[in-house]
């Protein structure tokens, strides 16, 4: 999502379930090896999501849905200018316009059993979602820089109908995630061909569930950094992308009386010509 790699570990169940369709501007997809900036993991191809940003011109959206299944869903996309009382009056204009805000929310739930076959179970799990992001960016004529925080929580409930009582085979999960991001980039005016980007991200991730009678814990934390160097050699036609990059990875997972541990730590260095 906007070059932070989201929809892994334990999100990639439900990963995708995560980007509500109304917050989307934009999906590239890149079918086979692509830029190394993107990192090792997108080797084998790589989908990027654009979600809409705070200075964009679309002020406020509101969506509202439902279905015959009983899902309902609300959705709210606000972006505003963040005005800057000054008392210079002539330099108030150039700053009024570098801020901006954006506040993206989500709510959906599904509360309706449905079992159209007929076999005793949920043909959809019930389920709530709220989904929030608040990110702020500051447009400058040097220096661009985004950053905001994710919240997320999430429950699902299927398995057998709930006539079935407590001791009903059933599949519940429920998600609690928290995300922080930045992204700052150093620009030359004069220079527009080259440029210096450093993303950073981190994410709580707590995950707990029941697979039939079986109990299931996890919880990842990770921490992402990719620094990026872009300039060109003599002319457009030769172009050189270079940095660093660290990815921390932290898990601990409990399923019935088996508990894993496992820290991943990967430093590395790119270039691209």
């Amino acid at each position: 999502v906007e070059n932070i790699p989201t929809v892994r570990g334990l999100a990639t169940t439900f990963g995708l379930n995560y980007i509500p369709g109304t917050w989307i501007t934009s999906i590239d997809v890149g079918k086979g090896a692509g830029s190394v900036v993107n990192g090792y993991e997108s080797m084998s191809g790589q989908m990027n999501v654009e979600l809409q940003k705070p200075d964009d011109r679309q002020y406020l959206f509101l969506n509202g849905y439902v279905n015959s299944f009983g899902r309902v869903e609300g959705n709210i996309n606000w972006s505003t200018p963040l005005r800057i009382k000054r008392n210079n009056l002539a330099n108030r204009a150039a700053a009024d316009s570098k801020w901006s805000m954006g506040v993206l929310g989500h709510v959906s739930a599904l509360r309706t059993e449905i079992d159209q076959n007929n076999d005793g179970f949920r043909d959809l799990p019930l389920y709530t979602q709220v989904n929030l992001i608040n990110r702020y960016k500051y447009s400058g004529e040097r220096f661009m820089a985004q950053f905001g925080v994710k919240a997320l929580y999430e429950d699902r409930d299927g398995g057998q109908l709930s006539r079935f009582g407590e001791s009903r085979y059933s599949f519940l999960n429920t998600t609690k995630r928290l995300e922080f991001f930045s992204k700052t980039a150093r620009l030359y005016p004069d220079k527009p061909y080259k440029g210096l980007g450093l993303i950073l991200n981190g994410v709580h991730h707590e995950q707990s569930a029941r697979f039939g009678y079986s109990p299931y814990d996890g919880r990842q934390q990770t921490l992402y950094a990719n620094l990026i160097y872009q300039t060109i050699i003599d002319n457009t036609n030769h172009t050189i992308k270079a940095g660093l990059s660290y990815l921390l990875d932290d898990y601990r997972e409990n399923y019935r009386a088996i508990k894993t541990a496992r820290t991943e730590s990967v430093p590395g260095a790119f270039a691209e010509y």
